[in-house]
């Protein structure tokens, strides 16, 4: 992410392999006035195994792609939920 190495949790990709749900990149940020503002992508392809690593690790890396791209539209609002993601 961003060119750096980062962990994410394998949990959506995990709960979208094994269940075949559509797993959607979305945030919210919130506006200068106090209202609130939602930016929702398109579901991601997923393909393989829950029970296979590398599927897991693929989609994974598609979901931190697509929030890359979600996190430029307001740098300033995104942190890290108190977890150390960057290695």
């Amino acid at each position: 992410m961003f060119g750096r190495r980062t962990r994410i949790p394998p949990g959506p990709s995990v709960i979208a392999l094994r269940t075949g749900a559509p797993l959607i990149p979305a945030v919210i940020y919130m506006r200068e006035d106090g209202s609130w503002h939602a930016w929702v992508q398109e579901a991601l392809t997923v393909e393989g195994s829950a029970d296979d690593p590398e599927a897991v690790t693929a989609t994974a890396t598609k979901l931190a792609a697509a929030f890359e791209q979600l996190v430029l539209r307001a740098p300033t609002q995104w942190h890290a939920m108190f977890n150390r993601y960057w290695l």
